[in-house]
């Protein structure tokens, strides 16, 4: 990874009302459009409208390291991810590779033990129940969304349909 001007993203792990929004660009400000402007310029003026601020709204932190050094800094600390960019970038929509986010990822494998029926879709699957090992036996852990098309809800999946499923088109 060469090196990239990376912005901090903390993890969201503090209630609500202790939020902070970290601002990391400024594409319109008093009534023009800034997106042809360099990042190191639309930086500048965001820095002077939200200042040293120790309130809900921060300019996010800047670092100029190597990439691969950084990502391994924001793993120890518990951070969600970096985002990197170029400072001399203008702004262009989309994902075009022209910034980065990377994720610090953390991940545990659990079971499917049941699903709870959809409040929106009748006969729809809502969330999958998830369960992981603790010792011998399996605990419980919570649920989370299917991420199915709406179509592919209305069944529940079991090892004879989930083959058709996935030729249909059913899967993430």
């Amino acid at each position: 990874m060469e090196h990239c001007n990376v912005h901090l993203a903390a993890a969201g792990e503090k209630a609500s009302d202790d939020a902070i929004l970290y601002a990391f660009d400024l594409l319109y400000f008093d009534g023009h459009a800034l997106t042809k402007m360099e990042l190191s310029g639309r930086r500048h003026l965001l820095e002077d409208l939200i200042g040293e601020s120790e309130g809900a709204i921060r300019v996010s932190q800047e670092v100029e390291a190597d990439g691969a050094t950084l990502l391994a800094a924001a793993r120890e600390h518990g951070l969600e991810g970096i985002i990197a960019k170029h400072r001399d970038s203008t702004y262009r929509s989309g994902r075009l590779g022209d910034w980065l986010k990377i994720k610090c990822i953390q991940s545990e494998s659990f079971v499917i033990v049941g699903y709870e029926p959809s409040s929106a879709a009748r006969g729809g699957i809502g969330s999958l129940l998830l369960a992981a090992y603790q010792g011998k036996a399996f605990v419980y852990v919570g649920s989370v969304g299917t991420g199915f098309k709406e179509r592919c809800t209305r069944t529940a999946p079991d090892a004879g349909h989930a083959e058709d499923q996935a030729r249909a088109g059913c899967g993430r």
